[in-house]
């Protein structure tokens, strides 16, 4: 292996997710890094999303570079790299969002919607991405 190509793969992220996590934590298939998704960047830190092959359980891995080594947060998903995406780029909730929602789930009207006879909006078809 030449330098060029080791130096290559020790700071790609994706190498480094499956060092860090090697398979599957819901039925232990091996990640394979080419499918490992970068989906945001920032300095040192990157976040990456990983969905595996055989049960289709989605990763979100945080990987932070620092002085003393690398850092990472995983949590095992049901979003998909799109779903990532959507929400990492929102603004956060503030508390003027959690006081609207809490007077809208006080609110008679908001139960007479939910039971309303009407169909509900359909949701756009969840994203895929064929292996």
């Amino acid at each position: 292996m030449s330098s060029a190509s080791f130096s290559q793969e020790h700071h790609d992220p994706r190498q480094r997710a499956v060092q860090l996590m090697p398979t599957c934590q819901l039925c232990a298939e091996p990640f394979i890094p080419k499918r490992i998704s970068v989906l945001n960047q920032l300095g040192q830190i990157q976040l990456l999303h990983a969905q595996c092959t055989r049960c289709r359980t989605g990763m979100v891995l945080l990987l932070l570079n620092h002085e003393y080594g690398i850092g990472s947060v995983g949590l095992v998903t049901d979003l998909t790299e799109r779903d990532v995406l959507h929400f990492s780029t929102n603004q956060p909730v503030s508390v003027d969002d959690v006081l609207e929602i809490a007077e809208l789930l006080q609110s008679p009207s908001f139960l007479d919607s939910i039971f309303a006879t009407e169909p509900p909006i359909p949701l756009p078809r969840p994203f895929s991405r064929n292996p």
